[in-house]
């Protein structure tokens, strides 16, 4: 499997959020409009807490996904596997713990100079009718109405703004854990993350590929 970020790793540890027959569609847990994000780029995944819970929040980085809906339609497809380090505090995710994703594009700050998005998330009205900002907006951006994700393909909406596109990092996606991969290295699995096992409450899975 192919996703826009490359192959996963050998030896490499994935939070994971599943495809599933009792799943909820993905409109569900898409954050629209997205939250403004005020802080720079990151790498490694940032732990925080809220009510006691531990939370996830990663950055979609444009050079994998140069829109935030190539990462959304991706996850349609896929589901997520987002890397974490090895020495990561997985022991501290629960079932209640969730995955956020911020990307440098997800709000478009003069988004009344695209023409009302073709598609809204949440069916909103005000969106539908360039009242507010949606995310369907990103959609609009770039110019090829065909798009190519790793190894998947979707619709596009490309549209052209009046003026030059204004755009800002946002939280724009969240998404429940339902385990932990980590991927064996010439069979054998990292001391670090065995030696977590007992400690965690999510599923942890090992895997070849």
């Amino acid at each position: 499997m192919i996703r826009g970020c490359g192959k996963r790793k050998a030896g490499g540890v994935y939070v994971m959020s599943e495809l599933g027959p009792d799943g909820v569609p993905l409109e569900a847990v898409m954050i629209d409009p997205p939250v403004p994000y005020d802080g720079g780029p990151f790498r490694a995944p940032q732990l925080v807490r809220k009510d006691d819970v531990a939370h996830l929040v990663f950055w979609v980085g444009a050079e994998f996904y140069e829109y935030p809906c190539d990462f959304l339609e991706e996850t349609r497809r896929l589901g997520v596997s987002r890397r974490v380090p090895v020495d990561f505090p997985l022991e501290e995710m629960t079932s209640s713990s969730m995955m956020f994703f911020v990307h440098s594009k997800a709000i478009i700050e003069n988004y009344e100079v695209l023409p009302p998005p073709e598609y809204c998330p949440k069916v909103n009205e005000k969106h539908l009718r360039n009242e507010e900002y949606c995310l369907g907006h990103t959609y609009q951006m770039g110019e090829d109405a065909t798009r190519t994700v790793g190894e998947i393909t979707y619709a596009a909406h490309p549209a052209t703004p009046s003026e030059p596109l204004v755009l800002s990092a946002g939280v724009f996606l969240r998404m429940p854990i339902t385990g932990v991969d980590h991927i064996l290295k010439e069979g054998e699995a990292d001391p670090r993350v065995k030696a977590k096992r007992e400690k965690m409450t999510i599923p942890l899975n090992y895997t070849t590929e």
